[in-house]
């Protein structure tokens, strides 16, 4: 994390200032909690896919054993 990647809301790119509350995630700033929910989300939905690619390899690989 740098301070530049403090400067500004990781998702909707709008200036952070001083004396604002900055929202953190992942060493990313954000300028509220709408945005850093909008980051979590898109996480936990790839967390979902890997989650599903997994299963479906083992479910194969349990198949052909």
């Amino acid at each position: 994390m740098t301070l530049e990647s403090l400067k500004h809301c990781f998702t909707c790119k709008k200036k952070l200032g001083e004396k604002v509350n900055i929202y953190m995630y992942k060493s990313l700033a954000f300028c509220g909690v709408k945005c850093r929910k909008k980051e979590i989300d898109k996480d936990e939905e790839e967390d979902k896919k890997q989650h599903v690619k997994i299963l479906g390899e083992a479910t194969v690989l349990h198949h052909q054993s």
